[in-house]
């Protein structure tokens, strides 16, 4: 068996790369060699931009793969590229959609692959609903069987889950300098997390099934917890404590435009899945990483790699700002509380 991760050296993509040799499979990536992270050992590599058609189609003309992972396709365009540049090359190709896709709140407590999908609030999540029907319009004509994978909230190394994204040390910084920090809403939603390292168990051998019942999947862990708590255990494996400042998402969202999409579409609403579907194709998945482990493994690769611990002035700054407007409000209210028992 013969896989090609388009990418490979991402937050979830890299361990995947691991986890694929490990289960005796010859595994490529085809990269641009411009990431600083290295690549995972056991992979094949092949240097190449796979926006460059014309230097893409030739690099592949003397390989077929069973199958294709595109870890950076985002947008129609890039699925309607991959399916010309790997018809007659592979047998079926997974797109890397993303949970955010489905219509909040849920049906039901728990989304189904099934449920109505729309985001009004968030570009990325209604390009990757659009690469989706593409890829299932698309894919058989051209001979190629279209797997849809939704990931949701993915950790892996280097990556702290907070209220504003993952990928920088801004939210650690301030608990570090005993400066406040602002959880979305009262904190209290429900947030699916799941490492990287248990995503690529389950990834692999799903990917790996000759025959599948469904064109979509999500993989997702079994472990929810709050915002609230969230941030609690982050500060507790600091060793510090921080003031919380609660804040309304839609406030978030008109200072900082970027991180409110992701709140107003996704992070504001508990988000719970089932994964009976994945469990029917791969039935002794198991998910063996929990938050605080999650924290733990993330702090320790910061300390090994100081020079990554890097701060987002601009979001420090919108940080500062969200807390001094919250807590002008807060002083307002009591102003009016104090005027009404006056009264």
């Amino acid at each position: 068996m013969r896989i090609l991760f388009i990418g490979g050296t991402g937050n979830i993509s890299s361990a995947c790369v691991r986890e694929a040799p490990a289960e005796g499979v010859e595994t490529w990536i085809l990269v641009r060699g411009s990431s600083d992270r290295p690549v995972p050992e056991g992979a094949r590599v092949l240097l190449g931009d796979i926006t460059d058609k014309d230097s893409i189609r030739d690099l592949l003309r003397p390989y077929s793969f069973d199958v294709v992972v595109d870890w950076v396709a985002y947008t129609p365009r890039d699925v309607e590229r991959d399916l010309e540049l790997f018809e007659g090359r592979t047998q079926r190709y997974v797109f890397i959609s993303s949970a955010s896709v489905y219509r909040r709140p849920a049906p039901g407590v728990f989304h189904r692959e099934s449920d109505p999908r729309g985001n009004p609030f968030w570009d990325y999540a209604r390009e990757k609903i659009r690469g989706e029907d593409l890829l299932l319009e698309a894919a058989p004509s051209r001979g190629i069987q279209p797997l849809i994978v939704r990931p949701s909230h993915t950790i892996g190394e280097g990556w702290i889950p907070t209220s504003f994204g993952s990928r920088d040390f801004t939210v650690p910084a301030r608990i570090l300098r005993g400066k406040p920090i602002v959880i979305h809403d009262d904190g209290l939603a429900l947030w699916t997390l799941t490492h990287a390292e248990d995503f690529a168990r389950a990834f692999v051998p799903l990917i790996l099934k000759p025959s599948l019942r469904h064109a979509a999947y999500h993989i997702t862990s079994p472990f929810a917890y709050t915002w609230e708590e969230i941030h609690e255990r982050l500060a507790e494996a600091l060793g510090k404590r921080s003031r919380v400042v609660y804040v309304p998402s839609r406030h978030i969202a008109r200072l900082l435009p970027r991180q409110g999409a992701s709140l107003m579409g996704d992070k504001r609403y508990t988000t719970l899945f089932d994964t009976s579907r994945l469990r029917e194709e791969v039935p002794d998945v198991q998910f063996r990483i929990p938050l605080e482990e999650m924290i733990s493994r993330s702090l320790a690769w910061y300390e090994r790699h100081p020079e990554k611990q890097c701060i987002d002035s601009r979001l420090d700054e919108a940080i500062d700002r969200l807390v001094a407007l919250q807590d002008r409000v807060e002083s307002l209210w009591k102003e009016g509380e104090g005027v009404r028992s006056e009264g």
